[in-house]
């Protein structure tokens, strides 16, 4: 009977634990697009998404309008709020300019990412940092937004500082439907 109870005690305090310690728990869907800050290399037009799940160890990736690569890789890398970028892997584009990318099992560490970023690569790679030629980007949501709050943002509707602004819902809503 006690072994029954310790049992039952131990599978109790598994369930309550948090799913997040198990992982992140939440994939990410990042859109990608050639940002002029960040991308240096490559067609401004090309785009794609991709989704990262860091907890689980998986990166999926599609994109089009990228040029094939003859003595070159595309990599993807995951650059840290702080810290080294991560390699995730390296493939090429069809002749038509698209990818289809998945890969599993990696050990990412567990940190908080800001981007996404593809390079070119020359093949063979014989260094472990990026390369300088960045194509496609994607930005992370960033957890460090704070709400916009009266007083924040110069001009802004009024109401006490550090306070939510009031939501002024409208009374009615256009009609967008069918019958």
């Amino acid at each position: 009977m006690r072994r029954i109870m310790a049992l039952a005690m131990i599978l109790l305090a598994l369930a309550l634990v948090p799913l997040s310690t198990w992982g992140n728990g939440v994939p990410v869907q990042l859109f990608l697009n050639y940002l002029p800050d960040v991308s240096n290399w490559g067609p401004e037009t090309a785009s794609g998404t991709a989704i990262v799940a860091t907890g689980e160890g998986y990166v999926t990736l599609k994109v089009q309008g990228l040029p094939h690569l003859n003595d070159a890789r595309y990599q993807i890398w995951l650059i840290p709020r702080e810290g080294e970028p991560v390699a995730v892997g390296k493939f090429n584009v069809e002749a038509s300019g698209s990818a289809d990318f998945k890969t599993t099992g990696l050990k990412l560490p567990a940190t908080v990412y800001k981007l996404l970023v593809i390079t070119v690569e020359p093949e063979p790679d014989t260094s472990p940092q990026p390369d300088a030629r960045r194509s496609l980007v994607g930005r992370f949501p960033d957890p460090a937004l704070k709400t916009v709050t009266a007083g924040s943002v110069p001009g802004s509707a009024s109401s006490a500082p550090g306070q939510p602004l009031p939501l002024n819902l409208p009374r009615t809503l256009p009609v967008t439907g069918g019958q």
